[in-house]
């Protein structure tokens, strides 16, 4: 029996120890964890229990041992009660932690039974030799059935976590503290508490079979607790640190864990045992069930998505969520979800969205380039300017914008940013497609927060139209000036021409040989011209219109013939076809005949080496099908001219620049620009249109539409001219302060039956009108004039007599408008130089009108 005793005795030593030790393993594995604090307390329990057994085994001293007795009673009392604290804690029972009375409830009792066990009130203990004797008292009962209560309500909780564990590691780890306990510590408190109860003395094995349990507990502990996904983790306190939202979910979508700032920003409470799934936070949850899914099914690859989450009061923000597997081994445990706010970044991105949108909205070309002058940045007004899209600009450096790369002048605009920080200028640039811009440009040289130079900000303003305005402006007071100039010259050379003109008819009719005539035909054609010439001067100058009349081609064509055939080079070939019966048109052949003139020579400076120079005319209908193909076309008949060559051709690039005005690809000297910009005005003003076809080193071709006349107006025009209307004694009061033109015209005015009273200037014919009056039937009167000029004579003359006829003349003097004259009140307007037959219809028209009376 001593031996047993002893034997006894040296294993309440050995537990005693190893519970001490098992105690302060635990602490120092994870002393901030829950879990660990009271399984260690639980120990120590154990342990003061396990050393009151020793110690009551070891003395003879009745008063020793029962004192050694009643402290292990207080362990053995408390036990229990700190085992189902550490269960409700290991089984995450958060519903149950949270309720205020539960300490109350559990630790209440032990105590009181532990001051009963020290006050003896409880048990009677009867000494023996190293043993004893237990009697039943009125308070064992209650206090047996509350111990062995407390720890079948710890086991219950420890076999719910297992049966709701979704994966093997937390089975592991219940499994290890529900072995532990039942099998040992059922054993030992059966012992120790029911067989004497029977009057059965036994060994008393619980304390070694505690300590059994105790050795199985703290290794599962201590063996699963870091990798756990229990919140009493140690990794927990690392988490909870991160500001990032973290959840810990299972792979059915429900939530194990969440750190500090999930649970503060989205209002859920853990400690409250609220038990969240993926639905109850995240909008857009079908996105993170497709994840989990694909994890399930195998894949570890981790995912990125952008979702947003709701607070527990139902406001949401975004969240950029990263999910990431767990794995044990093999086994899928759940997913790690970090989401980050993204609010503040997402509200940055509108606000340089809508920066951005600002500075594309611009018509500005905004552009921000590295330090070596390589583009960055290239917003939609560039685009819209240069017509290089966003992705093709941030391959192009800036020097490429240039229209001329002048390596000197732009190495002297760097050096100007370089120094001053900023830069500005016109500069020439083209565009994608070759075209030509004027831009005003803005440098910036952007600094960082070091004021270090790192990168330049350029703005361009298109100034194309602003130049083309200045140049039209400025080309405009310069052909002002010229009209002014021209208007002058024009007066003077058809004074010079009037005569000349009017004399040619006249000698005319006095000679009889063929040579003579045809010498003042050519006079006379000569000087037709040249008065024509005048004319288009000061049209082209001051937009005067032309004289229409019907017009056919077959004669301009041969007259053009003449004329080429006379100057263009040998090595020229010219070839003409006219159709026959070739359509009239209405128009100015003057003009018309510069149109065919302007294109010969074109031709025939792009066959330098000689070659073929084809001018064609025919009918043609423009139907309703062909309306649309030209922009300027309308249905009816046409005259189509065409004038072709075998030249050098027109490149493609610059066939739609050859109508621009002042464009030309001669050099210095050798063109104005403005043939073939005249060209297209005149077909235009015609009611025409142009095509121009042509081909590189094969020629080109000008087709020209012109309307065709009406047929009235056509047959009119075929009609002979009947004999020129002579007078029947008329007086005509000839006013006129050029001496040759006076003469000339007195002359031929006699020769066919006029009476002629002539006057040098206004205040000489108001003076011969008062005088003669009577006797005057019209008046012909130059509107230049000196001392009296023919505005104001004229109105003399229509107070003096209102029904006075008068016909006004002018060169074309600077001042001189032919409607003003006519308002003012003469009858007809007649323009120097003018010709027998104009001169004798205008007068005998004034004269017959309203039966002929003055």
């Amino acid at each position: 029996m001593a031996i047993i005793v002893s034997v006894y005795a040296l294993s309440s030593l050995l537990a005693t120890f190893a519970n001490v030790v098992f105690a302060v393993f635990v602490l120092l594995k994870n002393a901030a964890s829950k879990v660990n604090r009271l399984w260690s307390l639980t120990i120590f329990s154990i342990a003061v229990w396990g050393a009151s057994e020793f110690i009551e085994r070891l003395t003879a001293d009745l008063f020793t041992a029962q004192v050694a007795n009643r402290i292990g009673g207080v362990g053995f009392c408390l036990m229990p009660a700190t085992f189902l604290h550490f269960t409700l804690e290991f089984s995450e029972q958060g519903k149950w932690l949270s309720k205020k009375w539960l300490p109350a409830a559990i630790y209440a009792p032990s105590v009181v039974f532990s001051l009963l066990q020290l006050s003896g009130y409880i048990t009677k203990v009867t000494p023996e030799w190293w043993g004893y004797a237990t009697s039943p008292s009125i308070g064992y009962w209650p206090f047996i059935l509350w111990l062995e209560g407390l720890f079948v309500l710890g086991l219950y909780f420890c076999f719910h976590r297992y049966r709701t564990a979704t994966s093997k590691r937390p089975r592991s780890q219940t499994l290890f503290v529900i072995l532990g306990t039942v099998v040992p510590l059922s054993i030992g408190s059966f012992t120790d508490a029911f067989m004497p109860l029977f009057g059965i003395e036994t060994l008393r094995t619980a304390v070694v079979a505690t300590t059994i349990t105790v050795a199985f507990v703290s290794y599962g502990i201590v063996r699963f607790q870091l990798m756990s996904l229990t919140p009493q983790t140690t990794a927990s306190i690392v988490l909870n640190t991160i500001s990032d939202l973290l959840a810990v979910v299972d792979p059915a979508g429900k939530v194990l864990f969440t750190n500090t700032s999930f649970q503060t920003t989205l209002l859920f409470n853990e400690e409250k045992g609220t038990l969240l799934t993926v639905a109850d936070f995240v909008i857009g949850k079908k996105l993170v069930y497709d994840v989990l899914d694909r994890m399930v099914a195998g894949s570890k690859q981790s995912s990125l998505i952008e979702v947003s989450y709701t607070t527990s009061s139902g406001e949401s923000f975004p969240v950029i969520l990263s999910i990431s597997a767990i794995y044990d081994h093999d086994e899928f445990l759940g997913c790690v979800l970090l989401g980050r706010d993204i609010s503040e970044r997402m509200l940055a991105e509108e606000q340089i969205r809508e920066q951005a949108e600002l500075l594309d909205n611009a018509n500005d070309a905004i552009i921000v380039a590295d330090l070596s002058f390589y583009i960055t940045y290239w917003n939609k007004g560039a685009e819209r300017l240069y017509g290089w899209t966003n992705g093709e600009a941030l391959c192009l450096n800036v020097a490429d914008l240039l229209e001329t790369k002048d390596d000197h002048a732009f190495a002297q605009a760097i050096n100007t940013l370089q120094e001053q920080g900023e830069r500005s200028g016109e500069e020439q640039h083209r565009t994608k497609e070759g075209k030509h811009l004027f831009v005003e440009t803005r440098w910036t040289l952007i600094r960082d927060s070091r004021n270090v130079p790192k990168a330049i900000l350029m703005i361009n303003t298109d100034r194309t139209e602003k130049r083309q305005l200045e140049q039209q402006f400025l080309r405009a007071q310069r052909l002002g000036s010229l009209g002014t100039i021209a208007s002058g010259i024009a007066h003077d050379l058809n004074n010079v021409l009037s005569p000349v003109l009017m004399g040619v008819h006249g000698i005319r009719k006095k000679l009889n040989d063929e040579r003579s005539l045809q010498i003042l035909d050519s006079m006379e054609q000569s000087t037709k011209r040249g008065a024509t010439m005048v004319r288009q001067i000061l049209a082209f100058v001051r937009g005067l219109e032309s004289e229409r009349g019907i017009v056919h081609f077959r004669y301009l064509a041969a007259e053009l013939e003449k004329i080429l055939r006379e100057t263009f080079p040998k090595n020229i070939l010219l070839e003409k076809e006219i159709a026959p019966d070739l359509f009239p048109v209405t128009g100015d052949s003057t003009q018309l005949h510069q149109v065919l003139l302007n294109l010969c020579v074109n031709a025939r400076d792009a066959m330098p080496e000689g070659g073929v120079l084809r001018l064609k005319a025919e009918n043609t209908d423009i139907t309703k099908d062909d309306v649309p193909l030209h922009a300027d076309a309308k249905e009816g008949k046409y005259v189509l001219v065409t004038v072709s060559d075998t030249g050098v051709g027109i490149p493609r690039e610059i066939l739609e620049k050859i109508f621009d005005p002042f464009f030309t690809t001669k050099e210095a000297g050798k063109g104005t620009g403005l043939g073939l910009s005249t060209v297209l005005t005149i077909v235009k003003h015609h009611g025409g249109f142009v095509l121009v076809k042509s081909e590189v080193r094969k020629g080109t071709t000008f087709s020209m539409y012109f309307p065709a006349a009406e047929e009235s107006l056509a047959e009119q025009a075929e009609e002979e001219k009947p004999e020129l209307p002579a007078g029947h004694g008329e007086h005509v009061l000839l006013v006129e302060d050029e001496a040759a033109i006076l003469q000339i015209a007195k002359e031929t005015l006699e020769t066919y039956g006029y009476n002629i009273i002539a006057a040098k200037d206004g205040a000489e014919a108001i003076a011969l009108y008062a005088e003669q009056g009577k006797n005057i039937h019209i008046v012909l009167t130059d509107s230049n004039l000196p001392y009296v000029d023919g505005r104001t004579m004229i109105r003399i003359l229509k107070r003096m007599n209102p029904a006075v006829r008068i016909v006004a003349s002018s060169g074309l003097s600077p001042g001189v408008d032919p409607k003003e004259m006519l308002n003012l009140g003469a009858d007809a307007y007649i323009q120097k130089p003018y010709t027998v037959e104009k001169l004798l219809r205008t007068l005998h028209d004034v004269l017959n009108r309203n039966g002929g009376e003055s």
